[in-house]
C-alpha cells in the first residue's frame, strides 16, 4: 500500500489519483476515470497497473469489458524486447504529461508510433493506495 511497494513488486504505472465517486477513481496524470469494482471507502492518492496486465487492440471490437475501463491512446515511443515490445503510450488529448506503458507480444502487435489504439484495463489488476 506504497509507491515503494508497488514499484519492488514491478509496478511502473503508478498515477497521482483521487475517488470521483464510490467505486471509481480518477488518475490525474493521464486523464481518465477507472471503475474498481469496489466500494472504495478510504482516501486515495495513487492508482497503479502493472504493464503486462493491459490489454491493447487496434479495434475497439476485440475488447470487451464489464467495467467500460477502455481507453484511447496514442503510441508515442516502442522498445524492442527480446520477446515483447513495451509501448509507451499517452493520452491523445495532449493535455496530460504522463505515459503509461503496456507490455505486448511481438507475434500479436503491428501498429507504429503514433497509432491510436485502445487500452483495456481490467478492475481486478488495478490496485490504489
Amino acid at each position: 500500500e506504497s509507491i515503494t511497494e508497488a514499484k519492488i513488486t514491478g509496478c511502473t504505472n503508478i498515477f497521482k489519483a483521487y475517488k470521483n465517486t464510490s467505486s471509481s477513481i480518477y488518475a490525474e496524470d493521464i486523464g481518465y476515470s477507472f471503475y474498481v469494482g469496489d466500494n472504495i471507502t478510504k482516501n486515495i492518492n495513487y492508482i497503479g497497473i502493472r504493464d503486462h496486465n493491459i490489454i491493447i487492440s487496434s479495434n475497439l471490437n476485440n475488447l470487451t469489458d464489464i467495467d467500460n475501463n477502455i481507453f484511447k491512446f496514442k503510441i508515442v515511443d516502442i522498445i524492442e524486447n527480446p520477446f515483447t515490445y513495451t509501448l509507451i503510450l499517452k493520452n491523445p488529448l495532449n493535455t496530460f504529461n504522463e505515459t503509461i506503458e503496456a507490455e505486448v507480444s511481438k507475434d500479436s502487435f503491428s501498429n507504429k508510433i503514433n497509432d491510436i489504439i485502445y487500452a483495456q484495463f481490467k478492475s481486478e489488476y488495478l490496485f490504489y493506495f
